[in-house]
């Protein structure tokens, strides 16, 4: 069964914290980016795509009795065979407000719209999780959040504001809603947006999934948190 070959590749760790409950800026960055590192390894080895990237799918754990993860991807509910044909599941499949915009538009599942979801988890644990968590200095949290449009209308519309969102206008609006505490992660979110949403040769944002070794998305990815941390 494929399942089996799944917990191969998977460092099996004592529960954690749903990531929704981060205590520091860098126990939040850790926790994606180790979170990221065990999505490449069940891609790459496992040869399984998880499809379901959330802040209810993201644990944060002890380093010490997870294998020097700080943090862990679960469920794999909709996970399925890599390049094999749909699953059971809907065909868009994932958590609303952390879908990638081409998930939306129905274009079939792959490893980069998971590493978008993975970035739609920052930017929602910044600009939204963060005043639940209490990183407040004398501020008050928005009155209604730009990031409320990616949770309501149709998959079209919320592919259409997410798409909106993610180019460089958008994205620091939606950083002007982090509290004072975070504003050292908007280099890192300008950054992983710029990997994620090259321009084409007609300088047109893209949302597709390039060619070629799926590394050249992982590495730089992980080495932009690894720079975040490490400047922390």
């Amino acid at each position: 069964m494929w399942e089996n070959r799944i917990y191969s590749c998977l460092v099996i760790s004592p529960a954690g914290r749903v990531i929704s409950d981060f205590w520091t800026v860098n126990e939040l960055l850790a926790a994606i980016r180790d979170a990221i590192k065990g999505h490449q390894s069940l891609y790459e080895t496992g040869n399984i795509l998880h499809r379901d990237i959330s802040s209810n799918n993201i644990i944060i754990t002890k380093p010490e009795t997870a294998g020097g993860f700080n943090g862990m991807l679960i469920d794999l509910d909709l996970a399925k065979i890599r390049d094999s044909g749909p699953s059971g599941a809907r065909h868009q499949t994932g958590t609303m407000q952390f879908m990638a915009v081409e998930v939306l538009r129905k274009t079939d599942h792959t490893y980069r719209h998971d590493l978008e979801s993975f970035f739609y988890v920052l930017l929602w644990m910044c600009a939204r999780q963060s005043w639940r968590n209490g990183f407040v200095c004398g501020e008050k949290p928005p009155k209604e959040s730009v990031l409320r449009r990616w949770e309501i209308g149709s998959f079209k519309d919320i592919a259409r504001t997410k798409a909106g969102d993610m180019t460089v206008d958008g994205l620091e609006g939606i950083m002007t809603e982090f509290p004072g505490m975070f504003n050292h992660v908007q280099p890192l979110c300008l950054r992983i947006r710029k990997i994620l949403f090259p321009l084409d040769k007609d300088e047109r944002m893209s949302f597709g999934t390039p060619e070629g070794d799926p590394n050249q998305l992982y590495s730089p990815i992980i080495a932009a948190f690894d720079d975040a941390i490490k400047n922390m």
